[in-house]
């Protein structure tokens, strides 16, 4: 038998499926220590959060909004790995399990809206974007980052166009997160997990058959770190 692998499929696309095919440069060997339900959370999610946190310094203010998902959970970590205060917004029934998993403190998005908060954080990590870039830029401090990873269509778009803008009017950066696919990410964070610099944190594991399920799941924002769906063997 060959090396057990894991990784991403190029473009981000979707792979449901027994077998699947991708390219071998999106690929890194898999540690013997991590099961490949852990293993599965690393690519993308892992990514984005060593991409957004790789300028993060001790004593900044890291707010990250969607805080509870699979994106989430290694944004934190990794901030506070690097010795930021991390303030975590999602639901108000997720706030234990933000705290657990490094939060030091939690908004309920539904009752809080964090963009009010004036003049308050190093780094916006926004997972669910759904606001102008006009708008979020005023809870950063001068010289904070507004990095937009998911969310609306719309609120992309715009971000894209008019972060520049608003980056040249504030001295602030404003734009949306550009990760590139590399088994280097991959490596580097599955490096973070060894150091338990950050845990892989699994919300339920699917049979493939169950697929419809956890994406309803994932849709009604009820998970807490990442869903799985698992493959039947041979």
């Amino acid at each position: 038998m060959g090396d057990e692998l894991f990784g991403e499929l190029a473009g981000y696309r979707g792979g449901l499926a027994d077998l699947v095919c991708t390219r071998p440069t999106l690929l890194a060997r898999k540690p013997d220590w991590l099961s490949f339900a852990e293993a599965s959370t690393i690519p993308q999610a892992g990514g984005i959060a060593h991409r957004a946190t790789a300028d993060v310094r001790p004593g900044d203010r890291v707010l990250v909004n969607g805080a509870g998902g699979a994106g989430g959970v290694f944004v934190i970590a990794l901030a506070k790995h690097a010795g930021a205060e991390v303030t975590a917004v999602d639901r108000a029934d997720k706030a234990d399990f933000l705290r657990e998993i490094g939060a030091d403190r939690t908004i309920d998005f539904a009752t809080e809206d964090w963009a009010d908060e004036r003049d308050s954080f190093d780094l916006i990590v926004d997972l669910v974007a759904h606001r102008s870039p006009f708008r979020v830029h005023r809870a950063l401090r001068r010289h904070g980052r507004y990095a937009m990873v998911g969310g609306l269509a719309r609120i992309l778009l715009g971000t894209a166009v008019a972060g520049p803008l608003v980056g040249r009017a504030t001295g602030k950066r404003v734009g949306v997160l550009v990760v590139p696919q590399s088994r280097a990410e991959v490596e580097a964070v599955t490096a973070l997990v060894a150091q338990r610099a950050v845990t892989p944190r699994i919300d339920r594991v699917y049979p493939l058959r169950d697929a419809p399920a956890a994406f309803a799941r994932l849709a009604v924002g009820e998970s807490r770190g990442k869903l799985v769906l698992e493959a039947s063997e041979g």
